[in-house]
């Protein structure tokens, strides 16, 4: 089977913009040049290009166009700008339409090779939001001596006609179609770069070029210095404070040197640090599984994977700051050549469960890693029993540390922890039978009996407390 980690490109652009968005929506959701069965790959020819770059996470879908045109700036500038747009622009608009609308009424019919022989195996969500994404190269030069920055500008105004200005109503009626340069969402993608933020972003945008008062938007960093500052008033977001009033609205904050300049946002960036080893976990399993490398019952296809995976990715990059924080907290409170574990109950719906097991008293390390996942899928039902309130449960297992002296997290015990192998199971939680119950009860009493595992009165509860700007406000002005 063909996978996205083998994917190829028409061009460097193609490469460049892959290996940029597959790095925030990870590669399980990221595929370069899907292809339809809309021309002749049934006479023994090619399929048609479904779009440049797909990420479907659910019920999000994010299409990509990107495309180099060449600014002819020997025209008069009205001209060349209304050449270069039509081409750039607009053609690629028309193109992510064609996309979502096969999508809709064909979502079976989209293939990994031009042959359309292997379908796409990752599930589309019952009602899918379609998010599409203009990106362009060739002007970046024009507008960074104009502005320096290599931005467009944005208006939702109908009557605006100013070169150079993007007006986002114009490709789609009734819809918006993001366009960004090159450099643009390069930017955005290195500092909002999981799939929830990246679309969080792009719904605040849509807003702000939806709203009933014209808004003018001189570059990009306005809207992201705006999307930080969103947090700010409960529910009541900056763009609802400027356009409450109801006159026209410019934005302006200083260009991206003075967000990269501030220092909440730079505290931000430090603590996040340790939310890429989310990353990297889910893409050592997602990695195992596309290859068909991973060990253990129901682990070997994606798409019945691919809930677990979604599970573990569906995280902000706050979020998963703190996930990484409580997995790798516990990691450092278990002794060397002990067993621990850990509930976390915060995060919404799902119930996750870490589960730690040394690496010793095993003939060899397959004994050991068919009972450390054995040991997993019973603590996930366990711990599923006893909170019955959630409605799924995921558990990821790990070996424990063998140094004794470890006082902080490193990238290089990330880095072996992850290579030594983690294993991950997944639990309906709303899926009770009375023999599911009885064998759990078995299995808890078991390990309660052995001091496998504490009861719940004799269990403690840690409490950590975390905000995602240190002061726990928004980057100032």
């Amino acid at each position: 089977m063909k996978s996205n980690f083998e994917s190829s490109f028409e061009t460097n652009d193609e490469k460049i913009l892959f290996n940029l968005a597959s790095k925030s929506f990870l590669s399980v959701w990221s595929y370069s040049n899907l292809y339809r069965d809309q021309g002749d790959s049934t006479n023994g020819g090619a399929g048609k290009e479904f779009c440049d770059f797909t990420a479907i996470f659910g019920n999000d879908v994010l299409l990509f166009s990107d495309k180099r045109i060449e600014y002819k700036n020997s025209h008069e500038e009205n001209v060349a700008w209304n050449r270069w747009h039509k081409k750039a622009v607009v053609s690629s608009a028309n193109q992510l339409r064609g996309a979502e609308r096969w999508l809709l009424r064909y979502p079976n019919r989209i293939f990994l090779d031009k042959r359309c022989t292997e379908r796409l195996q990752i599930p589309l969500g019952e009602n899918p939001k379609i998010h599409k994404v203009v990106v362009t190269h060739g002007l970046e030069d024009v507008l960074k001596s104009r502005s320096g920055e290599s931005s467009f500008s944005y208006t939702s105004s109908e009557d605006y006609r100013k070169e150079f200005w993007i007006r986002q109503k114009d490709y789609i009626p009734g819809d918006i179609v993001h366009v960004f340069t090159g450099d643009t969402l390069a930017f955005l993608m290195n500092h909002i770069d999981t799939t929830r933020d990246f679309v969080e972003y792009l719904i605040e945008r849509e807003c702000v070029f939806t709203c009933d008062v014209d808004i003018f938007v001189f570059k990009e960093s306005d809207l992201v210095h705006m999307y930080y500052k969103t947090v700010k008033n409960g529910d009541k977001t900056q763009r609802q404070e400027l356009v409450q009033n109801g006159a026209p609205v410019c934005t302006f904050h200083h260009g991206i040197s003075a967000l990269l300049q501030d220092h909440v946002f730079h505290e931000k960036r430090r603590a996040d640090w340790i939310s890429y080893f989310w990353d990297g976990l889910i893409e050592n399993i997602s990695h195992h599984i596309v290859q068909g490398t991973a060990e253990g019952p129901g682990v070997k296809n994606l798409s019945q994977s691919e809930i677990v995976l979604r599970r573990l990715a569906d995280f902000s990059r706050f979020e998963r700051r703190i996930m990484s924080d409580n997995f790798w907290n516990m990691w450092l409170s278990v002794p060397p050549k002990c067993r621990g574990n850990r509930v976390v109950k915060e995060m919404g719906n799902v119930l996750y469960v870490f589960v730690l097991i040394p690496e010793e008293n095993f003939q060899n390390n397959e004994q050991y890693r068919n009972f450390r996942r054995h040991l997993l899928c019973e603590y996930i039902c366990i711990y599923g029993l006893e909170f019955r309130s959630y409605k799924e449960v995921v558990g990821i297992a790990a070996k424990t540390r063998e140094e004794k002296e470890v006082n902080e997290i490193t990238p290089l015990i990330i880095k072996q922890l992850l290579l030594a192998g983690v294993d991950y199971a997944w639990w309906d939680n709303s899926c009770w039978t009375d023999e599911d119950i009885r064998n759990t009860v078995i299995a808890r009493d078991e390990l309660i009996s052995e001091n496998l595992l504490n009861s719940p009165e004799h269990r403690t509860e840690t409490h950590r407390r975390s905000h995602e700007f240190k002061d726990g406000s928004s980057v100032s002005d």
